[in-house]
């Protein structure tokens, strides 16, 4: 991926800089590089040198542990600095201040969305509907997107869904995703994998490890997406009013679970062959959907043209 580098002065062409990474940690570093910084300390045992002497840090690849997201509000959705009293309502309500905004490393941010497929699954089904009590996770991130919609009489008010129709509130939602998504350097978790399959040197090392988080990563956001278009019928106007439209992440019929769009380990349905399951849980829900009409219909097609 590329860097952004804040400057205070013009930066000539060939000129070369030295950056801190003292605030980044290894894993928002690895999110956004595939790679590690190089330390002039590290140790023998976990580390190779480069052509000047450092030691570039290789971490083990089993088990990455990855279970949460840390995110901040992209710069692109910060309001109008003279904009104050929606400023302030941000920082009480979401814990966005503007010393925190317009970063775009990850790893530190109010916003912080966890690898919980039982959560994803309980926000979809809510009975409740998008009026109903959300995770905390995304508590923070609804409050944020009320704050950034609401006029200024709303603004003097408790935040609430009331003041805005509940498709707005979670098209903000998904509109900032999307910000996080595009961030990454790579596509899909299939461009992902063909790097691993094609290009050498993303096939041990750092930037292995990198690619590996990057998945991981996006599989979080587009479940998380995902979730969040289902709850407040984002998907609905899909192909009736383009201005409105939220499109699907991964686009539909992608090898991803037609339920979760988890895209790790999918397998196709056995009889139809039309669709994918991230396993017997999504399927069970997809049946109970009406994938059973569809599916025993495509069957019998099948063994019929045979």
């Amino acid at each position: 991926g590329d860097a952004i580098i804040r400057a205070l002065r013009d930066i000539s062409a060939g000129e070369e800089l030295i950056v801190s990474y003292d605030e980044a940690t290894s894993f928002s570093y690895l999110q956004r590089f595939g790679f590690l910084p190089m330390h002039p300390n590290s140790s023998k045992s976990n580390s190779k040198s480069n052509s000047n002497g450092l030691q570039q840090q290789i971490i083990p690849l089993p088990d990455l542990g990855i279970e949460m997201l840390s995110l901040s509000l992209p710069e692109s959705f910060a309001p109008n600095p003279n904009d104050k009293l929606r400023w302030e309502r941000l920082k009480e309500w979401a814990e966005v201040a503007e010393e925190n905004i317009c970063t775009p490393l990850y790893g530190a941010g109010p916003f912080c969305l966890f690898y919980d497929t039982a959560q994803m699954r309980a926000y979809r089904k809510n009975p409740d509907g998008p009026t109903g009590k959300f995770p905390g996770q995304l508590a923070k991130l609804h409050q944020c997107a009320i704050t950034l919609l609401s006029n200024d009489m709303a603004l003097r008010e408790i935040p609430q869904d009331a003041f805005l129709e509940h498709y707005e509130s979670g098209r903000m939602m998904v509109n900032i995703i999307d910000s996080w998504i595009d961030q990454l350097s790579t596509s899909s978790t299939e461009h992902d994998l063909n790097l691993i399959e094609t290009d050498h040197r993303f096939q041990h090392g750092n930037l292995l490890m990198g690619t590996y988080i990057r998945m991981i990563e996006r599989e979080i956001l587009v479940m998380w997406r995902h979730a969040i278009c289902i709850r407040h019928d984002c998907y609905k106007y899909e192909g009736e009013y383009e201005e409105v439209n939220v499109h699907h992440v991964p686009p539909l019929g992608s090898k991803c679970c037609i339920i979760c769009k988890a895209t790790f380990h999918v397998k196709k349905c056995a009889r139809c062959k039309g669709v994918y399951y991230c396993g017997v849980r999504c399927q069970k829900e997809h049946w109970r959907m009406g994938h059973k009409d569809v599916c025993r219909s495509a069957s019998t097609s099948t063994s019929v043209s045979k």
